[in-house]
């Protein structure tokens, strides 16, 4: 006897089906039934087509494994749920060896391959351009600000830059007349106060 015909003999004189543990039982169901019977749609009832003169009676996957091993209805959805997820996961594992390719699917393929090099060797381009840009923007943004630094220290004798602003946007007649500087004084300076 093969393995699988030695197991179905086992199985069926095995009278501690109710007895097996989840990983016991999803291997029987493995070798009870193949893999496309596991993974396709489990419905039962009666079927046939336009061309049939008689409707057969299918019997669900999960109603025979209930009525082989006596295994409750519940913990045959599970074990089915569960052994489907393992089979559908070893079918997403990546191949390991390339498959026999035409000449021309080869070619395709390693234009793609040289495409993709490619657009990827333009997003780093870009990348560092824009890191470049970055690097001379904050650079020219420091540069401003030290000036600032140098404007603020000057206006301590008159209570801080932005008190001089707030007094000197409403009292001196050379600031309040210009309206630019006004306004922008008011909406990014004194805003908050």
């Amino acid at each position: 006897m093969d393995e699988k015909t030695r197991a179905h003999v086992m199985i069926k004189e095995n009278g501690f089906a109710k007895d097996y543990s989840p990983e016991n039982r999803k291997r029987v169901i493995q070798i009870w039934f193949t893999k496309d019977e596991i993974l396709s749609v489990d419905r039962g009832g009666a079927y046939g087509n336009q061309y049939s003169s008689r409707r057969e009676f299918k019997v669900s996957a999960r109603k025979k494994i209930m009525d082989l091993f006596g295994w409750p209805l519940a913990t045959v959805n599970r074990d089915l749920k569960e052994l489907r997820d393992e089979l559908k996961a070893q079918d997403k594992k990546p191949i390991t060896e390339l498959p026999e390719l035409m000449d021309g699917e080869v070619i395709y393929f390693n234009n793609r391959v040289l495409e993709w090099y490619e657009s990827e060797k333009q997003i780093e381009k870009i990348k560092a351009d824009a890191r470049k840009a970055m690097d001379d923007y904050n650079a020219r943004i420091t540069k401003v600000k030290s000036k600032l630094g140098t404007f603020k220290r000057d206006f301590t004798k008159v209570g801080g830059f932005e008190n001089y602003l707030a007094l000197a946007i409403k009292k001196d007649p050379a600031i309040k007349g210009n309206k630019e500087l006004r306004k922008y004084v008011e909406e990014k300076v004194l805003k908050g106060k």
